[in-house]
């Protein structure tokens, strides 16, 4: 299982940084390396995550405390973001929606994915 959460880690780094690195100008500026750094230490995070996900992913209600687990995270993520440009009102409450919808979109994909890996493959 280390292996699986280790390529889990690398492909979720990689992944979002290509992602991120779509939409920033060419070169990417100066401030692009704070999304490395969070991404780097989601990818830690999800990596402790899957050590208490694997075993309780078939309980009954694992699955809504995986979208509340990933929905806080957006926010989180998004104020962490959102606060030191001093964004407020409608404009905070944008991000923080989009950014949210984005974890959770995350979260459930990350959770079936997970599911059926150790339903076929890490159960065998």
């Amino acid at each position: 299982m280390k292996k699986v959460r280790l390529m889990e880690a690398i492909i979720f780094f990689i992944g979002w940084n290509c992602l991120f690195l779509l939409g920033a100008d060419f070169p990417p500026p100066r401030g692009f390396i704070w999304l490395v750094v969070a991404t780097g230490v989601l990818a830690v995070i999800q990596d402790y995550y899957l050590r208490f996900l694997f075993p309780r992913i078939n309980q009954p209600r694992i699955f809504l405390y995986n979208e509340f687990l990933f929905g806080c995270a957006g926010i989180v993520v998004a104020l962490v973001f959102a606060l030191p440009h001093q964004q407020t009102g409608n404009s905070l409450l944008t991000w923080i929606l989009i950014i949210t919808l984005v974890a959770l979109l995350y979260g459930t994909v990350f959770f079936v994915f997970n599911k059926w890996l150790v339903k076929h493959h890490l159960m065998k």
